[in-house]
């Protein structure tokens, strides 16, 4: 790929690119430790994850949207000056849709979110009915800025807990069907609710607020033509963290095999973590992996009990 002429001066200049450097931290910490920032941390704080209080404190987000239109006009005053300025605003791509997060919490994110109609019209011409319904378990409310004529279909379905099966877990079904104008909350509990959009006239802008703290544990997808449950995956971040390091070890090859530290995990209140050890343990150390492995065999959870028992059996059975 060749630079552009101004590309090639900035890459050139050291002094430009520290320039932009030192502006785009200056914006990041202006937005960040000052305004109204600032007092969203504070209250997200104070609020200490309670799940009613941050509830509380996103509909005061999403009842001042020219706050993100503040936010972005400054954003886009800085890319005035300076070409090369990188805003401190995540890309959110999607199938249909992309957006930028504006804000991170561990309780709250705030997003700006746009779908233009013909990349709806055009998946919905390819794929009419789409192939999963997904949940997020997630809580998520949106101000439609710019709701586009939209037509939205609703879905519902038995929120999953921590005792989740696939293999018993009832089918999703289909909910009501509502039109959005500018200015609507649209609200959708991903624990029990998802929805999609059915059409727009018109490119479709929402502010997204989306609730993390009292998320349900799983997100689930259900097929579309079946209404069935197809696969789940965690929501708990640390959860999820803990099977990737795992995994990482388990790729290394160490020779040095942390007993202790599989065996407080193998106590996991999440099952999957239950699971997943107990699977790289074997990796790595399968003499030590096989007694832990009877262990699950009485497991609280009937699916990690079961496929451990079946395990067991296959090994005496070999």
């Amino acid at each position: 790929m060749l630079a552009s002429p101004p590309l090639s001066a900035w890459l050139a200049d050291r002094e430009a690119q520290r320039t932009t450097l030192d502006r785009s931290v200056a914006a990041h910490v202006a937005w960040r430790d000052q305004g109204a920032f600032a007092q969203l941390v504070a209250r997200l704080d104070q609020a200490g994850g309670d799940r009613d209080g941050v509830v509380a404190i996103a509909m005061d987000v999403l009842d001042d949207v020219d706050l993100a239109h503040r936010y972005v006009a400054d954003m886009l005053a800085h890319l005035a000056v300076d070409p090369f300025f990188t805003p401190p605003l995540r890309s959110i791509p999607g199938a249909i849709g992309q957006g930028i997060r504006l804000f991170d919490h561990p309780d709250l994110s705030v997003s700006l979110i746009t779908i233009r109609v013909d990349s709806l019209a055009a998946k919905k011409r390819q794929d009419p009915n789409g192939r999963v319904i997904a949940f997020s378990g997630d809580l998520a409310l949106r101000r439609m800025i710019r709701a586009g004529d939209a037509t939205v279909h609703r879905f519902v379905a038995v929120p999953a807990g921590r005792d989740f099966r696939l293999a018993s877990h009832p089918s999703c079904r289909p909910g009501i069907s509502e039109s959005l104008s500018d200015g609507d909350l649209f609200v959708v509990d991903g624990a029990c609710e998802s929805f999609t959009f059915a059409h727009a006239r018109s490119a479709i802008v929402y502010l997204e607020c989306t609730v993390l703290t009292g998320r349900a544990p799983f997100r689930v997808e259900y097929d579309a033509a079946t209404f069935r449950p197809l696969a789940a995956s965690s929501t708990d971040l640390a959860a999820s963290r803990v099977q990737l390091m795992l995994s990482t070890l388990g790729a290394l090859e160490t020779p040095a095999v942390d007993l202790p530290l599989y065996d407080r995990l193998l106590v996991d209140t999440d099952f999957a973590v239950r699971w997943h050890t107990v699977r790289e343990l074997m990796r790595v150390d399968p003499a030590s992996a096989w007694p832990r492995l009877a262990r699950l065999a009485d497991d609280p959870h009937p699916d990690i009990a079961a496929a451990a028992a079946r395990a067991l059996h296959q090994r005496e059975a070999a």
